[in-house]
C-alpha cells in the first residue's frame, strides 16, 4: 500500500516537506485555506513597486552555497535567480552625526569581515577572532546547510553556544558596547534582542551571509511561484481556499486524517501541520497531549513586531542597489514608548513590479512594541478610527524626518509613502502581536521538536528550526527526515557537488 501524507499549510515549509515526501514515492495532499500557495511570500503591489514581504536577502546562494544545494535537490535551482549583493558591503550600517567614525560596511567574506573589524576596533582584535570563529563553527555544523559538518552525537547543532546568549558572549570575550552594538544589529533578521538570542540562533542566521549575500530576482513572489511550478508538477494534490477545522486521532491516539471545515474527511495516518504550534493544538483533540506540553505550546513568544513603510521615490540612495543599510540612533538610551527617533531603522531596496531589478522605491522597518497599539488592537483592518490613522501618519512622517538627516536627496525624490504597524502585521500574518518573524527563538523558551506524542503528527515551520527563507527549507527537511530518515537525506545533499 502506498504511503500517504496530509501536509497542512502551504508556506516555504509546508512545500517543501510536499515536494520532498513526493520524492520518496508519498502521495501528498497539501491543503492552504488562503485562495493561492505560500501566501506571505508574494508580498503585494504598491504604486508600481513590488512590496516583497518574503525575502529581502539570503546567504549562500552562490555555486556550491548551501541554499543552492538545497534548492538543487528540490528541483527548484533552475528556477529562482539570485543578485549577487555587493561582497564589500552587503549591509552599511551608520550612525548620523557619529562620533565613532564613517559608517561601517560588513564584507561577505570572513577574511575581509575580520579585517574591517579590526581596523574600527583595534583594541579588541580577540574579540573579533573569537566572535567570528564561533560563528563559523556555528554554521558549519548546522543540519542541511553543511551536511559533511553535521554533528551527530550533539543534540544541538549550535554545538557549545546554544546556551548563551549573543550579548553573554560579549561579555565573556570583553566586546565593548560599540563593537557589541555592531555586530548585534543584524539581530533584526530574527526578532530577538541581543539579551535573549541564543548565539547559536544569531551565528545560524548571519553565518551565510558573512560568506555570500544574495538577493533573488522578483523575492519572496519568485520563490512562491517556484514552488508552486514544482508542485503542479509533483504529484502533490494542492487544495486551495480549504480550510483544516480538525486533525482526526484514533481511538488509541494515533493520526488518521483531518476534517476539513466544509465537512470533508481526507485520511492519512501521516499529518504534518506547518502553521502555528498555538493552531496545531487547538485542532487537535486535549487528550493525546500532555498539560506541560500543552502549557509550553500555549507560552510560546512571539518574535518582535515593526512599523513598515513602503516607499515610492525617484533617486533610491547608491548603496541599496548592492546591499541594505541599518541606520542606527544618534542616542543609545532605550524609549518607552514609540519615539522615531530612537531604534534603529533597516533600510532594503524595494523594486518596481514590471521590471524586477529596477530599484524604485525602499522598505523601512523598525522595531515597535504591540503595546504601543494595544489600545486600537480591538480595531478591524479597514476599519480603524481616525486617532490610530493620526498616530500611523505621526509616526511615518517622523522616521522619514529621521532619514533625511542622512538621505536628503532620497528623501526630495519621495512619491508615496505607506505605513504598516503591529497591527497591519497581525492581520495579515495571524500573529497574535504582530511578530515579524513568528514564533521567538530566545534562550529559557521551549521550542518544540518535529515529533509530537501523537503517533503520524508533526510539526514544520520556523518554530522547529528558525526563521527566515533558508531555516524554513531546512525545517522541513528536519521534520521529513522523521519520516525518510534523516541519514537518507544528508547523504542526498552529500552528493551534490
Amino acid at each position: 500500500m502506498k504511503k500517504t501524507c496530509i501536509v497542512v499549510g502551504s508556506g516555504v515549509s509546508g512545500t517543501t516537506a510536499a515536494l520532498l515526501l513526493a520524492q520518496y514515492g508519498y502521495e501528498v495532499t497539501l491543503i492552504e485555506k488562503t485562495r493561492k500557495s505560500a501566501p506571505l511570500m508574494r508580498g503585494y503591489h504598491f504604486d508600481g513597486l513590488h512590496i516583497d514581504t518574503g525575502v529581502h536577502y539570503v546567504g549562500g546562494l552562490g555555486p556550491k552555497g548551501s541554499l543552492t544545494r538545497l534548492l538543487t535537490h528540490l528541483g527548484l535551482a533552475s528556477q529562482i535567480k539570485g543578485r549577487q549583493l555587493d561582497r564589500h558591503c552587503f549591509d552599511l550600517v551608520e550612525r548620523p552625526n557619529s562620533q565613532d567614525g564613517a559608517p561601517f560596511a560588513f564584507a561577505s567574506d570572513y577574511a575581509e569581515l575580520e579585517e574591517k573589524l579590526c581596523e574600527r576596533f583595534p583594541a579588541e582584535r580577540e574579540g573579533v577572532a573569537a566572535y567570528l570563529a564561533a560563528v563559523r563553527a556555528v554554521f558549519s555544523g548546522v543540519p542541511h546547510l553543511n551536511p559533511n559538518g553535521v554533528r551527530p552525537e550533539e543534540q544541538s547543532p549550535f554545538g557549545p553556544w546554544g546556551d548563551e546568549s549573543l550579548e553573554g558572549f560579549f561579555q565573556r570575550h570583553q566586546i565593548g558596547p560599540e563593537l557589541g552594538e555592531l555586530l548585534a544589529v543584524h539581530a533584526n533578521l530574527y526578532g530577538t534582542t541581543p539579551d535573549q538570542a541564543p548565539f547559536g540562533v544569531h551565528a545560524a542566521v548571519v553565518g551565510g551571509l558573512y560568506e555570500s549575500a544574495w538577493g533573488i530576482e522578483g523575492g519572496g513572489l519568485a520563490v512562491a511561484d517556484a514552488l508552486a511550478n514544482a508542485l503542479a508538477t509533483s504529484g502533490v494534490e494542492l487544495l486551495c481556499g480549504r480550510a483544516v477545522e480538525e486533525v482526526l486521532l484514533t481511538s488509541d491516539g494515533c493520526a488518521r486524517g483531518v476534517r476539513l471545515s466544509d465537512g470533508e474527511v481526507i485520511g492519512s495516518d501521516t499529518v504534518i501541520f506547518s502553521g502555528h504550534p498555538k493552531e496545531m493544538m487547538r485542532l487537535t483533540p486535549d487528550g493525546p497531549f500532555r498539560p506541560v506540553y500543552r502549557k509550553r505550546l500555549a507560552g510560546l513568544e512571539e518574535s518582535e513586531s515593526a512599523v513598515m513603510l513602503a516607499v515610492s521615490c525617484e533617486a533610491p540612495a547608491p548603496t541599496l542597489r548592492g546591499g541594505n543599510i541599518y541606520l542606527l540612533p544618534e542616542k543609545r538610551e532605550r524609549e518607552a514608548g514609540f519615539d522615531p527617533e530612537h531604534g534603529t531603522i533597516y533600510l532594503t531596496p524595494a523594486y518596481k513590479k514590471d521590471d524586477p531589478k529596477t530599484i524604485g522605491g525602499f522598505l523601512l522597518l523598525r522595531k515597535a512594541r504591540p503595546e504601543n497599539f494595544e489600545k486600537w488592537a480591538a480595531s478591524c483592518r479597514g476599519d480603524r478610527p481616525k486617532e490610530y490613522a493620526d498616530f500611523k501618519k505621526s509616526i511615518g512622517e517622523g522616521l522619514i524626518r529621521r532619514l533625511e538627516k542622512s538621505y536628503p536627496c532620497m528623501v526630495a525624490s519621495i512619491r508615496r509613502v505607506q505605513v504598516a504597524t503591529p497591527l497591519t502585521f497581525r492581520d495579515y500574518t495571524g500573529s497574535a502581536t504582530g511578530g515579524v518573524y513568528g514564533v521567538k527563538h530566545r534562550l529559557g523558551q521551549y521550542n518544540p521538536m518535529p515529533p509530537t506524542r501523537v503517533r503520524g503528527l508533526l510539526l514544520t515551520g520556523q518554530a522547529t528550526a528558525l526563521p527566515g527563507l533558508v531555516r524554513a527549507i531546512v525545517s522541513a527537511y528536519l521534520t521529513v527526515g522523521h519520516l525518510v530518515g534523516a541519514a537518507t537525506l544528508l547523504d542526498e545533499l552529500r552528493k551534490i557537488d
